[in-house]
C-alpha cells in the first residue's frame, strides 16, 4: 500500500512538472546578440515576458517596448549611442503564442560624466514679472556667485575606460 502511494505521488509530481514546463514553453523566446557590457539576463529583465495579446497589434507593441526599454537600459548605463534592433517572428512549428525575438545591439562608446554645470542667466522664480532689479544686476555681475554654484573643474566629459 505504501509503495503504491509513493508511486502515485511520483507520477503526480512528474505530471505536474511536465504540465508546468509545457506552460512555460509558450510566449516569446528572446535571443540577445552584440551585448558585451550588459549580460543577457539584465536585458531580458527589462522586457515584458509576453505581450498583452498575441494579436498583430500586441506583438508590434511588445516589439516597440522591447526596443525602447533596452535602449533606455543602455542610456542609463552611459551608452547614449547604443542602437537596438528587435526582430520578431513566429516560432517554426509553434502555436499562435510561440514567438522568437532577436535583439541585436550595437553598444557604441560608453560615456562617464564627471560633473554637470548648469548656468542660470536669470532667476524668474521670484515673481510672475521676473526677478527684481537687484537680482538682475547681481546675475549680470556674477551669476554663479548669486546662485552659490562653484564651477571649478566642471564641464568634463570623457569616454569610460574599456570594461574587462
Amino acid at each position: 500500500m505504501r509503495r503504491g502511494l509513493s508511486r502515485l505521488r511520483s507520477a503526480t509530481l512528474a505530471a505536474l512538472v511536465l504540465w508546468l514546463a509545457s506552460g512555460t514553453m509558450a510566449g516569446i523566446s528572446v535571443e540577445v546578440i552584440g551585448n558585451s557590457f550588459l549580460k543577457g539576463r539584465q536585458i531580458k529583465e527589462v522586457l515584458a515576458p509576453e505581450p498583452e495579446s498575441f494579436s498583430k497589434d500586441g506583438i508590434l507593441s511588445w516589439q516597440e517596448d522591447a526596443q525602447f526599454y533596452t535602449s533606455d537600459l543602455y542610456r542609463r548605463n552611459g551608452f547614449f549611442d547604443a542602437k537596438v534592433d528587435v526582430k520578431i517572428r513566429p516560432k517554426e512549428g509553434g502555436g499562435k503564442e510561440d514567438w522568437e525575438a532577436k535583439l541585436t545591439i550595437v553598444e557604441g562608446e560608453r560615456y562617464l560624466f564627471d560633473s554637470v554645470r548648469v548656468v542660470v542667466v536669470e532667476d524668474t522664480s521670484q515673481s510672475p514679472d521676473g526677478p527684481p532689479e537687484s537680482a538682475r544686476r547681481a546675475a549680470a555681475e556674477d551669476a554663479t556667485a548669486h546662485l552659490g554654484v562653484g564651477t571649478a573643474g566642471m564641464d568634463t566629459i570623457k569616454p569610460a575606460p574599456p570594461q574587462k
